[in-house]
């Protein structure tokens, strides 16, 4: 590789999006040669999970669609017994009195769990890799990921793409979910059976909220898009200007220490 020409390297800084993943860098290699690799994946972390928070929060309350339809010029003001102005067929409403499952407490997973602690939902987490004392510190309780799909209205998947997540969020685990409930995907579909899922949600039994897919970009004529029980973005997460001046502080300050 490239890499391999040049011997007085002594670091490299970059994205690596969850410990190289995805990159052609030989991490272990690198290593043996003495180089320090400075992952600054973790720069993106507040703009994802707050992404994710929004388009839960906008799930509940059908804000996109609200919106499209008064862009419209639709006769609004007319809802359900006169009274509800959410969609009753999917979870909606106050997210504190939601059961709330996170998938990933890693740097976006604990933030997105925090937060909705403090909006006084009850949150449970599933992460094979926390030390136990973090959940009881976050308030979060530790649950399988069988429990956690059997017991909670919202599912964030925030897992990073690692050979050991790859569809764990199976048919079987996406068809015990109950109906209604939602699915909110931030980092990668990678761990989700996606046919599953989409077959729930054109179902009208889930509601998804995503912004990131199986297939990308997403195709224009792709079912999920227009949907009520949809709320969705083209993989933007990530993708502010306070990210990446975060991720650049990150990598600087690394190279000036090492």
């Amino acid at each position: 590789s490239e890499l391999q020409r040049l011997p007085n390297l002594k670091v490299i800084g970059g994205v690596f999006d969850n410990a190289g993943t995805g990159t052609e860098l030989n991490v272990r290699q690198l290593q043996e040669r003495g180089i320090a690799v400075i992952d600054a994946t973790r720069g993106w972390a507040q703009s994802v999970a707050e992404c994710a928070f929004a388009l839960a929060l906008c799930a509940l309350r059908s804000i996109p669609q609200w919106h499209c339809r008064m862009s419209a010029r639709e006769p609004l003001w007319v809802y359900e017994a006169v009274q509800f102005c959410d969609n009753s067929d999917f979870v909606n409403g106050e997210l504190a009195t939601k059961k709330v499952g996170v998938m990933g407490l890693g740097q976006i997973g604990r933030r997105i769990a925090q937060w909705c602690v403090s909006f006084g939902a009850e949150v449970a987490g599933f992460d094979p890799y926390l030390p136990e004392e973090l959940f009881a510190e976050w308030q979060v309780s530790k649950v399988d990921l069988d429990t956690l799909v059997d017991t909670v209205d919202i599912v964030f998947v925030a897992i990073p793409p690692t050979p050991s997540s790859k569809g764990i969020l199976n048919r079987e685990r996406i068809g015990r979910l109950r109906k209604g409930a939602m699915v909110n995907i931030i980092t990668r579909a990678h761990s989700v059976d996606m046919a599953a899922l989409r077959e729930r949600i054109l179902a009208d039994e889930l509601f998804g909220a995503f912004d990131v897919y199986d297939v990308e970009p997403v195709p224009v004529d792709d079912p999920l898009r227009n949907r009520a029980n949809v709320v969705h973005t083209p993989h933007i997460a990530g993708r502010t200007r306070d990210a990446n001046i975060r991720v650049a502080d990150i990598i600087a300050d690394d190279f000036i220490r090492i």
